[in-house]
């Protein structure tokens, strides 16, 4: 054994992490008495001959060690992530009683414990626990769950569009919450089932997502590689409800999942939810703009736990409909108090959601009167739902208490305090976090997202210089400030939220392609009293705009900005990029410039392409006819790197706010008609149809609506044709300049 005197420790036994995962008991990790640190210190300082393990001379004020765990190796500091890829167990035998951590290879819902044996799944029961109870040890054991592997039945004419697979030989990842489970297999598809029958679904595997248009979903490999991953599902038969920032409560529906997923780079978090197309293209914005370094993360019922390398600890809840980008649901910038509604009462569902929406908050640390020698953390963290609303998830982090036991430190998510719990656990490997950085703790921070724009606002025909400070493609707000000339200066809020659309490329705003965002202006109580009739000008024509949700289109990537107006009437446009922009016309041209499509005509003009004939050796020609054709094969197949075909994409753009205006409408319709898909739960929570008699109360807002989509509907289809005749003239341009090159270059040659 090694040993440090005077100084807090782990003991190490370092054998292999290939050898068969042991369970982790409470009464394997002690062995013989041993002192305490400061008094062994003064004992050999006394007496260096002592052996302080062996030695029976000891003073009896000895207590029992620190963690040792026989036949594994405990590593210390940041795990990489092919330290949590890969399932240890090749035996039934191997698997625990309980499974209290959630990773790659094991993990829980609310009915079963789950784990990966050998690349098959295993399953066994699991008994709810309520909050601020153990695990309960279930009587039955470990079986293949359903075959062990994803499959699914031919139709049998009940189902329609369904075929029969069973296309995968073994699994490489799981994971679970709520009724749902996830793998994905060694062909890297995404299988899910949901446990128990619900609206839509027949507790069946399925090996399509999203919606409406649904499609087979390979996970891609910035998904294979991420640090950690975890589903959050959360549903009216489980959570119930969650309530906004404003306090106001809404019911859950049938169902929402989303799969969380922590990048490589310790700060990008990616999300993917079954109402969304079939690819890893989302981030959200993670704490401090998405700048905090953590080493793991978990999810349950929307709401995602992150850990970095000090132990700190942040969680949220936040997906795809609490932040705003749902166009089935309304939402609003002004707090709109229910009186105390029924959180159950299904009017919830119709009423406006809060945004901004709920930020990331800082949990208190595990140690809040400093860490004892003994007591350590990890990075092996879970959460997990055991209630109705937002704050009923039970946080938890693997480490040891004052007596070097092993075990699992809880708390519900708004407790101040940490519980330890001692526990087994029966985990490939536990990654140490450095008691060093946990005594001292200094949040590590990775690089942002957030630039500085300048470019142009046209206002009533008029432009003006603007600057926006914090532009990020994924976190929001930014800060916009407007020069009026004369020294005056016009500032707003600029909030956006991810646009839904049901097609995507994968990383928009970082691949060259340009991310859709809703957007809404927030001018400040000083702004808005303003006397100045500079200001009143502009802010009299905006004040419309002011706080309603989702005014404006932005068309971004992380070097820049398009914005318009959502509506017939174009009451502001914005363009801003990192280089700025001295008119409006040509912020939009180098705007489209930027984007990948167009550097087609800036590579065909690098040097590495060109040669002068009349100088060049036979070679050197050769060459430049080789690269020459590489670029124009791609450019015709549109497969290089990072490019995306402009027309293409820019028409499905324009397509997306088409449809997400008519999902807005088809919205507002079921308000007018009053239709409703569920009614008010009672005991059973059993959806049920109900229809409503306030028929008046959604009109102006429909109104609003199908006037705006009448007006997107003739402006974007103009801007459609303007702009691929623009792309395919650039392609056009491109293709023949290289054509035309590899001529000349054949022609020096003969």
């Amino acid at each position: 054994m090694i040993l440090s005197l005077g100084l807090p420790m782990l003991l190490w036994i370092p054998l292999a992490l290939a050898q068969e995962p042991i369970e982790l008991g409470i009464s394997s990790a002690i062995p013989p008495v041993y002192c305490e640190a400061e008094e062994l210190s003064e004992e050999l300082t006394e007496n260096p001959e002592v052996d302080p393990i062996l030695d029976d001379g000891l003073e009896p004020n000895c207590i029992e060690p620190p963690l040792t765990i026989p036949d594994i190796e405990l590593p210390t500091g940041l795990l990489g992530p092919e330290g949590r890829r890969e399932s240890p167990y090749t035996s039934v035998d191997q698997l625990p009683d309980v499974v209290r951590i959630k990773t790659f290879y094991q993990g829980y819902n609310n009915f079963h414990y789950l784990a990966l044996v050998d690349g098959k799944l295993y399953g066994k029961e699991r008994v709810f626990a309520e909050p601020g109870q153990p695990e309960v040890v279930t009587e039955g054991g470990w079986a293949l769950f359903e075959g062990g592997l994803p499959h699914r039945e031919k139709s049998d004419g009940k189902t329609t569009n369904l075929r029969g697979w069973d296309d995968t030989e073994s699994l490489i990842r799981m994971t679970a919450d709520d009724d749902e489970v996830i793998v994905i297999g060694a062909n890297n598809r995404v299988y899910w089932k949901r446990i128990g029958e619900t609206p839509r679904f027949d507790n069946e595997w399925y090996d399509e997502w999203g919606f409406p248009i649904r499609g087979e979903f390979e996970m891609p490999d910035h998904g294979l590689e991420a640090l950690a991953w975890g589903v959050g599902r959360r549903r009216i038969g489980s959570t119930g409800y969650f309530t906004d920032p404003a306090g106001d409560p809404h019911v859950s529906g049938f169902g929402i999942s989303t799969m969380y997923l922590l990048s490589t780079d310790q700060h990008t978090i990616w999300l993917a939810d079954t109402g969304l197309p079939p690819r890893l293209s989302h981030r959200m914005c993670g704490p401090e703009r998405s700048t905090v370094k953590a080493v793991n993360l978990a999810a349950s019922a929307s709401t995602i736990m992150l850990i970095d390398h000090a132990g700190q600890v942040w969680t949220r809840l936040a997906d795809y409909d609490t932040t705003g980008s749902t166009p089935g649901h309304r939402y609003n910038y002004d707090d709109e108090p229910l009186d105390g509604m029924d959180p159950f009462d299904v009017r919830t569902i119709d009423t406006n959601m809060q945004l901004p929406p709920e930020p990331w908050k800082k949990q208190p640390p595990v140690f809040a009167e400093g860490r004892d020698p003994w007591a350590h953390l990890s990075q092996e963290i879970s959460i997990h739902q055991n209630g109705l609303g937002n704050d009923t998830r039970e946080l938890r982090i693997v480490g040891t208490d004052q007596d070097g036991e092993l075990g699992y430190y809880r708390k519900q998510l708004l407790e101040e305090a940490w519980e330890f719990i001692p526990a087994s656990f029966s985990l490939a490997d536990i990654a140490w976090l450095e008691d060093e950085a946990v005594d001292n703790p200094v949040t590590q921070y990775g690089e942002g997202w957030d630039v500085d724009l300048n470019g142009v606002m046209r206002v009533g025909g008029v432009e003006y210089p603007i600057q926006i400070e914090d532009w990020n493609p994924v976190c929001t707000p930014a800060q916009a400030t407007v020069d009026l000339g004369g020294g005056k200066e016009l500032t707003f809020g600029l909030h956006s939220v991810d646009a839904w659309t049901p097609w995507r490329e994968l990383n928009p705003a970082f691949d060259g392609t340009t991310e859709a965002s809703l957007g809404t202006l927030w001018f400040d109580d000083e702004t808005l009293a303003s006397t100045d009739p500079d200001v009143m000008a502009i802010v009299d024509e905006l004040k419309p705009l002011h706080r309603e949700a989702f005014s404006l289109w932005i068309e971004g990537t992380e070097k820049g900005i398009r914005l318009d107006t959502k509506g017939v009437r174009e009451r502001v446009e914005i363009v801003a990029l990192e280089q700025g922009a001295e008119s409006f016309e040509t912020g939009e041209k180098a705007f489209l410039a930027h984007l990948d499509p167009a550097k087609f005509v800036e590579l065909s003009a690098e040097p590495t392409l060109l040669v002068d004939p009349a100088t060049a050796s036979q070679g050197q020609i050769q060459d430049a006819i080789a690269v020459n054709q590489a670029l124009l094969d791609a450019l015709k197949g549109n497969d290089l790197e990072g490019a995306r075909n402009l027309t293409d994409f820019r028409s499905n753009f324009r397509q997306s706010r088409r449809l997400t205006n008519t999902m807005f409408v088809v919205n507002g319709v079921l308000r007018i008609t009053g239709i409703r898909l569920v009614g008010r739960i009672g005991d059973k929570r059993r959806p049920k149809a109900k229809r409503s008699t306030k028929f008046g109360v959604w009109t102006s807002k429909v109104s609003m609506v199908l006037e705006n989509t009448t007006g997107m509907i003739l402006r974007s289809k103009k801007k459609d044709r303007l702009e691929r005749r623009q792309a395919k003239a650039e392609f056009k341009e491109a293709k023949r300049l290289l054509q035309d090159r590899i001529t000349l270059y054949e022609d020096a040659l003969e």
